[in-house]
């Protein structure tokens, strides 16, 4: 007790060492969002359990299940992730921060484990409840990852801005991390099923190591300094049990931070209601022109997946070096340029999408889409990690964690709003 009255009484401001704190923070960002990715990213192993059995291997036919498997998975992830984010906002006061990271940590480890254990199994007498088991498994781990990403969030809200651009450009790196392993597997392995034996076992242990990692966050003397600052929505004693040893008197409540972030988290809703109203369902479903085996079997992983999760990288880098050239109040720029973003779903809907039934094709170049992705991811992370630097400028340090987790809803409702389009966008292609 002594010690942390100590660390929030002192008048200096620590250093981080070796950059350990970011470093963290960075992979905490990656695995916030990495059971999504894994999820999306590895549609050929969900695919490959949804064929037609009674078919040869190689023909293109589409079966129902396969056809809306990607936005039934969209749709159940984000009405978890809005449920258990709305969740997050109420009890971000009453229940520690410790609590929610260890709980959401463990929950993600457990449920990858149950996906990994379906792998090996012959479902195919069984699809439908196949289907139905995934689209659960996902469900419980987008809950878990919504208050991982929420409380990571708020957590990276009461420290300098780099942070939250770490916790955002994580978030990236672990699309790109994912979509690197599905190519790897691939590559490496001709078996399906091998390769995704290989591509969740590595989500499990990345989990695993950031983990471990997040417990250094007490014992590192800058992260301690943010968590019992004076002034902070939380203040911890982590060696009794995480009780609050010192509330802020003058607590906000979430409506008065919601007047001073809306534009800023309204501009993050559109960036992200566009972005998944296109990507993955609809873009995953881009066939190529060209038949060759090579180029067929490589290019929804590389164009689709590769290209938006590095520009989207890339996106997000650019907004944390050039983020000190705008204003908190520039929201309205952003949420203009946000609402413009709407153009991206006809393009898309007019690349080679099949099954088609409506729309014919416009872009039958096969590097068409890939130019249209590109421009998706990065427009995605430049606006989103923007906003999400810039909004907590905007409020006092009391109201810093309670920002963090408003705008994770923001961005949950942006998805969910998103991926319930996508499955219109399917049905009107």
């Amino acid at each position: 007790m002594e010690e942390t009255e100590s660390l929030i009484n002192q008048d200096y401001i620590p250093i981080d060492k070796y950059h350990l704190v970011y470093i963290i923070t960075y992979l905490l960002g990656v695995t916030t969002l990495l059971p999504w990715n894994f999820f999306i990213t590895g549609e050929k192993y969900f695919h490959f359990k949804l064929r037609n059995t009674t078919l040869p291997s190689n023909t293109s036919y589409v079966t129902p299940l396969q056809h809306y498997f990607e936005s039934s998975l969209a749709v159940s992830a984000t009405i978890a992730n809005v449920l258990c984010n709305i969740i997050v906002v109420i009890i971000v006061k009453r229940v520690g921060m410790k609590t929610r990271f260890i709980t959401s940590f463990v929950s993600i480890i457990l449920l990858l484990g149950l996906t990994v254990s379906f792998v090996k199994v012959n479902t195919n007498s069984y699809q439908t409840a196949f289907f139905v088991i995934v689209l659960l498994t996902i469900i419980f781990l987008s809950g878990s990852s919504a208050v991982l990403n929420a409380t990571a969030l708020g957590f990276a809200s009461i420290m300098p801005t780099k942070y939250i651009n770490a916790l955002m450009g994580g978030q990236a790196l672990g699309g790109t991390f994912a979509s690197l392993a599905n190519i790897l597997a691939l590559a490496t392995l001709h078996s399906v099923t091998d390769s995704a034996l290989l591509y969740f076992i590595i989500a499990i242990l990345v989990t695993i190591l950031t983990f471990f990692g997040y417990f250094y966050f007490y014992k590192l003397e800058f992260s301690r300094y943010y968590i019992f600052r004076d002034g902070s929505s939380y203040i911890y004693d982590v060696h009794e049990n995480d009780k609050i040893i010192n509330k802020h008197p003058g607590q906000s409540s979430t409506w008065t931070v919601f007047l001073k972030i809306w534009k800023w988290g309204f501009a993050a809703l559109l960036t992200f209601a566009v972005t998944l109203s296109c990507f993955p369902a609809a873009s995953s479903s881009i066939q190529p022109i060209n038949d060759l085996g090579w180029f067929k079997r490589f290019y929804s992983p590389v164009v689709n997946f590769f290209v938006f999760n590095v520009t989207d990288l890339l996106g997000r880098i650019i907004a944390g070096k050039t983020c000190f050239l705008f204003k908190p109040k520039s929201s309205m720029l952003f949420l203009t340029t946000a609402l413009l973003r709407i153009v991206f779903i006809p393009l898309i809907m007019l690349c080679n999408v099949q099954p088609r039934e409506h729309m014919t094709v416009l872009f039958d170049n096969d590097y068409a889409a890939g130019i249209i992705i590109f421009f998706l991811g990065l427009s995605n992370g430049f606006i989103s990690n923007t906003s999400m630097m810039l909004a907590p400028r905007l409020v006092e340090n009391h109201e810093a964690e309670q920002t963090g987790t408003v705008l994770s809803l923001f961005v949950t409702i942006g998805l969910a709003i998103g991926s319930c389009f996508s499955v219109l966008v399917i049905k009107l292609v």
